[in-house]
């Protein structure tokens, strides 16, 4: 992925977080939060960064209230994917 790319990913991340931090929705926050750990994981895949993003990815899994986000088809495959580059 391009830098400019992921520079403009993070700071939408960025602020994707600050606004659901103000709204003080769970569910809007986690998907800020997520959004946040995988521009992390993807443009700088260090171990913390990767693990911190499957972290996150478990705790959802285990979230029933969460489990109809959107974008939890691209969660899992992120997932998966860092799990193979973990190997």
């Amino acid at each position: 992925m391009p830098a400019g790319c992921l520079e403009s990913a993070a700071a939408f991340a960025t602020d994707a977080a600050e606004g659901a931090l103000a709204s003080g929705d769970p569910a809007t926050q986690l998907l800020a939060d997520t959004a946040v750990a995988a521009v992390r994981a993807i443009a700088d895949p260090t171990r913390d960064h990767t693990e911190a993003f499957t972290a996150l990815a478990l705790r959802r899994a285990q979230g029933l209230a969460y489990r109809s986000l959107t974008d939890e088809p691209d969660v899992a495959a992120l997932t998966a994917r860092l799990a193979l580059l973990a190997r």
